[in-house]
Parts: structure tokens; sequence; C-alpha cells
């Protein structure tokens, strides 16, 4: 994950940007495009046959070698100067995140009740093959798929966003993103705005239950964690890019097993 917000945020800007896939299982080399390039980080040593195979099916991989644990360090720093260099190759600026505080203000805008002119979100439901279908198919060549879920964030979602995530590859052959709102907003979230036009975006969203007041405050947290939604489906919107609502309703864990089994449906 850090990886994944040092390289999305620092170069995901001015229509370009390098899209970082953190946790995604491998799949069999026949399953990626030209557009990949693997990097893994291991000590010394340790067998890698997953990566041996893309490296022998002429899939580009990086691998960094560490001798030991504490090597680690070092590495994160040539990381980040690897990803400045990057950055100076793309054109842009490494160090700032403009399309970051867009998203804030429009998430307050939202909150406050200011946020019009805009047609209201329409979402979809998990089950709705037809939708889902539609939207699959706006898909660009060499894209990729950013699945933001706005569900509370344990081992049960985890596992489930995975799930939908390689459905999804295995069906189109895109590569995916899965983050978790609102917290991918700082990361991921400058890609998603900043970044090249190539992509489909799904966002995840459920009716919390209880809700529950923020002290001092006149709103909840559901109320806040919808806002930040809002404002996020709303600056994609603004740049031109696919973007697809589902609510999951109150149990959002089996609005998300109805979502993976209607991704299923289209296979």
């Amino acid at each position: 994950n850090w990886l994944e917000q040092l390289i999305a945020e620092s170069t995901g800007k001015d229509g370009t940007g390098i899209v970082p896939v953190a946790g995604e299982d491998l799949a069999e080399p026949d399953g990626y495009g030209d557009d990949r390039l693997f990097l893994s980080y291991q000590l010394a040593g340790e067998p890698a046959p997953g990566l041996d195979a893309l490296a022998n099916a002429g899939h580009p991989v990086l691998s960094v070698a560490l001798q030991s644990p504490e090597e680690l360090g070092a590495a994160m720093f040539a990381a980040e100067v690897a990803t400045a260099a990057a950055g100076a190759v793309l054109g842009i600026h490494p160090f700032n995140q403009p399309d970051v505080q867009v998203a804030k203000e429009l998430a307050r805008q939202a909150m406050a009740g200011e946020l019009g002119g805009g047609a209201p979100i329409e979402a979809a439901d998990p089950a709705d093959a037809t939708r889902l279908a539609g939207w699959l198919a706006a898909l660009p060549e060499r894209a990729y798929i950013g699945i933001s879920g706005y569900v509370p964030m344990t081992a049960g979602a985890v596992e489930l966003l995975q799930g939908l995530r390689h459905h999804l590859r295995h069906l189109t052959g895109a590569a995916t993103t899965v983050g978790f709102g609102p917290r991918f907003l700082h990361s991921t979230g400058q890609l998603h705005k900043g970044g090249p036009a190539a992509a489909l975006f799904l966002q995840l969203v459920d009716e919390p239950s209880p809700d529950v007041a923020v002290p001092e405050t006149d709103f909840t947290f559901g109320r806040l964690v919808a806002g930040q939604a809002e404002g996020d489906y709303r600056a994609l919107e603004d740049r031109g890019q696919t973007v697809m609502r589902v609510q999951l309703g109150a149990d959002w864990p089996a609005g998300l097993e109805t979502l993976l089994d209607t991704v299923s449906s289209l296979a």
C-alpha cells in the first residue's frame, strides 16, 4: 500500500501517470497484455515461480533482491528517487496533489447541500446484469478498472473485493485496483482524477445501520462518508471518466456477494 500511494499520488496528474496494481493475485502469463511491468521485492534466494513464469513468457519483471529485511529501508528510499525521476520523464510535478483538493471541496459542498447543477447519481442494483454489462462495454483499450468500496474495511470485505477484482480481470483482461473509501482518496484518488482517461470506475456504497452521530456536529458518520463518496463521484464525472455506482444496501456483504454472482454470470 505504501508503494501504491507513492506511485499513484506522485505520477497520476496532468492526464498521465503510472497505475500501480497492488494486491492482485498473479495470473497465468497469457492472462496479461503488453501493458504491464511487474515489480517484486523479496529476500535473496527465495523462490518466485510465478514471476519466473512471467519473465520466461516475455513480460518485463523487475526483481529487487534484499540480503536481509533491514535493507527494506534502503529499497524504500530508492523507490522514492525512482518515482521522482519517473515524474521528470513524464513531465509532471511529482510532489503535489492538485486533484485531491478538488474532491475535498466537492465533498464539502455535498455535505452542505450546495452541490447542484448535475443530475442525481443513479445507483445500480448489484443484481442488474444489464447495467453492469453496459458499463463494461465502455472499457477502452489498455485501460484499468478502479474499484472504490465505501464499506467497512473488514477481512470479509477485503476477500469479497479481491474476488470481484479477479472476476473482472478474468472477464476483461484489464488491470484492476481496489481502494476502501474514503482512505484511498489520498492515494489512488489523485491518479483516478488526474491520471490517464483510459479507465472505468466502480463505486460501491452501503447504507450504514445503525448510523452514529459525529460528536458536536449535526451530521452522522454515514452522512460524512456519503458526502465524500459523492464528491469523488462528481470529480470523476467532471473529468470525463466513466463511473458507475452500485448501492449495496444495509447488508453490504450480501450486496457484494450478489454483485460477484452478477459479474460471474457475464462470463
